[in-house]
């Protein structure tokens, strides 16, 4: 993996036609029951004790055959769901698990489903930005990043080569990449409301949209939902 100078700056849109929101609420309740039948829920995610250690359900991203991957911010693992709730198999591979052992405090978080056939998926606390190639899954590699992802959190395609991560200082990062996200680059940030946390982000029409679920500030709302608006 060779790294590669800034490409050219492309239109920000979103080319995917509208999902079936309906259907994904339903898959992903029918995902949650199947981890909280291994545990019990707590906050956000799905807790659990196994032979590997703990578990927390965290993001999930949908294929284009239905299938629902869901991230274990806790074990550093990524469970696929079929469409009719069951778990097909766990992806793991050695490149999740750091070697300090506090790295892995806040592991696999983030993730999207690349419409090229692949996932793209966001290590918390390392910053570590991996593709992994589907159906087998077999396939993992490193994405060599120009820039910091570190405390990356919530993803969203903005379009095949641009990529937002949320997190937290700044609130956001604007990515592109011109090689199949063989390596990519940071080429934009937005910082948001100061003393919140953005942990999720999602576009429409072409605009993108964080939500800070926590922290201090605005002590009477329990989420602030802002329009990102990426500076170099």
């Amino acid at each position: 993996m060779l790294p590669f100078t800034s490409s050219s700056s492309s239109q920000i849109s979103n080319p995917y036609p509208k999902p079936n929101r309906r259907k994904w609420a339903v898959q992903e309740n029918q995902t949650r029951e199947l981890a909280a039948e291994q545990g019990s829920r707590v906050g956000d995610g799905v807790k659990k004790s196994s032979e590997d250690g703990k578990a927390f359900a965290d993001d999930v991203a949908v294929d284009a055959e239905g299938n629902a991957y869901v991230t274990d911010v806790a074990g550093n693992k990524i469970w696929k769901v079929g469409p009719d709730g069951q778990l097909i198999s766990t992806i793991t591979h050695p490149l999740f698990a750091p070697k300090q052992w506090y790295q892995s405090l806040v592991g696999l978080n983030g993730i999207v489903y690349h419409p090229d056939g692949y996932l793209l998926v966001i290590h918390t606390f390392t910053g570590n930005l991996f593709k992994i190639r589907l159906p087998d899954a077999v396939s993992v590699g490193l994405v060599h990043v120009e820039g910091s992802l570190a405390f990356g959190d919530g993803m969203a395609l903005l379009s095949p080569t641009q990529l937002v991560v949320a997190g937290s200082s700044p609130s956001a990062r604007l990515m592109e990449s011109s090689d199949g996200w063989e390596t990519a680059k940071v080429v934009g940030s937005f910082k948001g409301p100061s003393h919140r946390l953005s942990t999720a982000a999602t576009v429409k029409d072409g605009k993108v949209y964080l939500s800070h679920m926590f922290g201090i500030g605005y002590p009477e709302k329990k989420h602030a939902i802002v329009e990102a608006v990426f500076s170099a």
